[in-house]
C-alpha cells in the first residue's frame, strides 16, 4: 500500500494544496496526517472539513491540543477526539514521538503565547520519521520515488 504522510499543515490551505497535488500526481492509496492540523494559517477550519470529508486518518499534534486560533465547535470536537498514535503492524503513527506525551506547559510574554516542549521529543520524532522512511521505502517505494519532502514527509 502506497501511503502518503503529511504533518504541521497549521491551517495552511494553500501550501497543502501544493502538496496534495504532488500526492494526487504519485497515485497513493492512503494519506496519513501526522497532527498539527491548526493553528498558524489563516484555513484552520478549512483544513479540518477537508480531512473529515475525505475520511484521512489523523493523529492529534500538540497544535491541536493547545491552539490559539477560533475553531468552529464541532471541529474543536473532532480534533479533541484524535488519537495521539494509531499502530499498524510494526509502525507507529505519532506526532512529535511515542514517548508518553508530557503535560505541555504554557508560557505568556510580551510577545505572545509560546508552548514549550522537551527538545528529545524533537529529537526522537527525526529519528522515527527517519525509522519510518526506512521501513516503508523497504517495502514499498523504490529510491526514485522519493522526492519531496515539503509540509510534511512524503512517502
Amino acid at each position: 500500500m502506497k501511503t502518503a504522510i503529511v504533518s504541521d499543515i497549521h491551517g495552511n490551505w494553500d501550501g497543502f494544496n501544493t502538496v496534495l497535488e504532488d500526492i494526487k500526481s504519485r497515485q497513493v492509496d492512503r494519506i496519513i496526517c501526522l497532527g498539527d492540523v491548526v493553528d498558524g494559517g489563516e484555513e484552520n477550519d478549512a483544513f479540518v472539513h477537508w480531512l473529515k470529508a475525505n475520511n484521512i486518518t489523523t493523529v492529534r499534534g500538540n497544535h491541536d491540543e493547545n491552539y490559539n486560533c477560533k475553531l468552529e465547535p464541532e471541529n474543536k470536537k473532532w480534533l479533541n477526539q484524535l488519537p495521539q498514535e494509531i499502530v499498524e503492524e510494526s509502525v507507529i503513527f505519532t506526532h512529535i514521538s511515542p514517548r508518553v506525551k508530557q503535560k505541555k506547559l504554557r508560557i505568556t510574554s510580551k510577545r505572545g503565547m509560546y508552548l514549550t516542549k522537551p527538545i528529545t521529543d524533537y529529537v526522537l520524532s527525526a529519528i522515527s520519521i527517519f525509522r519510518l522512511f526506512l521501513v516503508m521505502k523497504a517495502k514499498t517505494l523504490e529510491r526514485q520515488e522519493i522526492t519531496k519532502w515539503t509540509a510534511g514527509v512524503m512517502i
